[in-house]
C-alpha cells in the first residue's frame, strides 16, 4: 500500500517556522507546488526532477500554442511524481492581474487531492492543497 507521506508545511515560499506537518493529500499538493516553482533543470542533484517554474511564462505572451505547450509541461511535471496516477489540469490566465491559476485535480493510490496554485511574477502561492 502506497502512503501519500508527510513534509513540513511549506508557507509563502519558506518552511513554516513552527514545523508544522502537512500530510496525505495535502502533502501531494504541496510537493506538486514545487514542481510549479522550480525551474527546469533547477535541482543540481536531481538532473531528472520534472518541473516548470510558472513565473517565467507570466511575459510570454498567451495564445493557443503557448497556452498548450505550457498545458504539456506543467502536465509532464505533475504526472512526474509517482503518487499521481490520475490528473485533470485546468490553467486560466487573468490579464488585469497578470496571474496564472493552475487548478489540478487529481487521484493517486489514497484516493483524490486537489491543487490550485497562483503565479505572479513574484511567487506561485498555493491558494488550496488537500
Amino acid at each position: 500500500m502506497t502512503l501519500y507521506g508527510s513534509d513540513i508545511r511549506a508557507a509563502g515560499g519558506d518552511l513554516d517556522p513552527s514545523f508544522a506537518l502537512v500530510a496525505e493529500g495535502a502533502c501531494v499538493g504541496q510537493a506538486l507546488a514545487h514542481r510549479l516553482q522550480t525551474p527546469e533543470g533547477g535541482l543540481f542533484y536531481d538532473p531528472e526532477y520534472e518541473s516548470v517554474d510558472l513565473r517565467e511564462y507570466l511575459n510570454a505572451g498567451f495564445d493557443g500554442p503557448e497556452v498548450y505547450q505550457l498545458r504539456a509541461k506543467i502536465e509532464r511535471a505533475l504526472r512526474a511524481d509517482e503518487r499521481v496516477d490520475d490528473l485533470d489540469l485546468d490553467l486560466r490566465f487573468d490579464d488585469k492581474t497578470e496571474t496564472l491559476m493552475v487548478v489540478a485535480d487529481g487521484y493517486g493510490a489514497e484516493g483524490p487531492f486537489r491543487l490550485v496554485a497562483v503565479a505572479s511574477a513574484e511567487l506561485v502561492a498555493v491558494m488550496e492543497a488537500r
